[in-house]
């Protein structure tokens, strides 16, 4: 909501950033008065992209995965646990074709299980702490390459 001689700056999207999110290709907010949406939550984590990566991080100043969303939903008021595979036991679980911008995507990179976390944000794309070499917090693509191979699941926290 917007009062009289409040200023509205509205500034155009990096170019990382995925054209669906570039160019507000995501799902309307709920009309059922929740205020917190997935696209909220995709705009406070890109805020972060380029953040590096560091293990055991949990602050701007170095993420690891699921520092990086346990941070990010903690901006909300929303407390998760920093281990990927513990926040795969929060929210309930979502098909892999009804994941929305917010959900939570899981990922075994490793051979112990559950190992990798980011946040989804629509048009097979999801937001990550990645690793030092792959640039810290980026995009990447849910279906193909490393983490097409090695998703798991997802999980919805929201709604």
């Amino acid at each position: 909501m917007l009062k009289i001689g409040t200023k509205l700056i509205v500034q155009t999207a990096p170019a990382n950033i995925p054209p669906q999110i570039a160019n507000n290709d995501v799902p309307a907010p709920s009309r059922a008065g929740n205020p917190l949406d997935g696209t909220r939550i995709i705009e406070k984590a890109q805020e972060y992209l380029g953040t590096p990566y560091r293990y055991g991080g949990t602050g701007p100043g170095g993420f690891d995965c699921s520092g990086f969303v346990r941070y990010i939903f903690a901006q909300f008021d929303i407390n998760l646990p920093h281990n990927a595979a513990a926040q795969y036991g929060n929210g309930t679980e979502v098909g892999k074709a009804d994941l929305a911008p917010g959900d939570l995507v899981f990922f075994a990179c490793g051979r112990g299980g559950i190992d990798h976390v980011g946040i989804y944000s629509g048009g097979d794309q999801f937001i990550h702490s990645s690793s030092p070499r792959s640039g810290g917090v980026i995009f990447s693509s849910l279906s193909s390459g490393y983490y097409g191979q090695t998703y798991v699941g997802g999980r919805r926290i929201l709604r």
